[in-house]
């Protein structure tokens, strides 16, 4: 399951893959946040964002009412945390999980590769990593 949304502004497509991995679109009128452990939106109208399936297919986002009214008073960002059901990854997830951050570290510009690594990307690393070797031999 994917987390991603698409802003109608500047027809960007964002997508957080991992728990600390905090995106926003070019234009700055919507991020993603959260990875595969919880979907959190920001935005400021639920007008200027579409949701990504896995299959691509969009739908709006939908807001009660009341709460779009208290939003609108409080004139702040709307924030929707969506939680994901915690299944334990087995190995073939986690070294999935782990492939897909190489894959996106070998995607970074060159002058990218020189840059100082941040707390989150090494925080997420080390989780994975103990999460492997965690695991049961048994779990496959």
């Amino acid at each position: 399951m994917r987390n991603r949304i698409k802003c109608m502004l500047c027809q960007d497509i964002v997508e957080s893959t991992h728990r600390h991995d905090f995106k926003s679109c070019k234009c700055g009128a919507c991020s993603v946040d959260g990875g595969n452990n919880y979907k959190r939106m920001l935005f400021d109208k639920p007008e200027i964002i579409r949701i990504l399936e896995d299959d691509n297919s969009e739908h709006e986002i939908v807001i009660p009412k009341d709460r779009l009214q208290r939003l609108e008073e409080k004139q702040e960002p709307e924030q929707i945390i969506e939680d994901i059901p915690k299944k334990k990854p087995n190995r073939k997830e986690l070294r999935g999980i782990l492939d897909e951050m190489i894959k996106s570290v070998e995607a970074l510009p060159p002058h990218a590769m020189t840059d100082p690594l941040n707390q989150y990307d090494y925080s997420s690393f080390l989780m994975i990593l103990h999460s492997i070797l965690e695991l049961d031999p048994d779990d496959v």
